[in-house]
């Protein structure tokens, strides 16, 4: 069987570390929302969401703290390709 290679033919980038960067900013940005959607009380998806409490944080916190680490991942990815 033949595997297919990852990355482009003529650079040096990988695309799984071009995957990795893209769903640690998405992630990001969701825990981003989630960490500070309280300051907002306008927001219609509060409506929906209720009032932030400790959940809302604690979600927040930990989607950043993954999206850091898909960054990492990503960027250790790139460096051997």
């Amino acid at each position: 069987m033949t595997e297919k290679s990852t990355t482009s033919p003529g650079s040096g980038f990988s695309l799984r570390a071009l995957i990795d960067y893209v769903m640690g900013g998405i992630i990001g940005l969701l825990g981003l929302f989630f960490l500070i959607r309280g300051q907002f009380p306008s927001l219609p998806m509060n409506k929906y969401l209720g009032e932030p409490d400790a959940t809302d944080w604690l979600f927040g916190g930990l989607c950043i703290a993954y999206a850091a680490w898909r960054v990492i991942r990503g960027r250790r990815k790139s460096k051997e390709a």
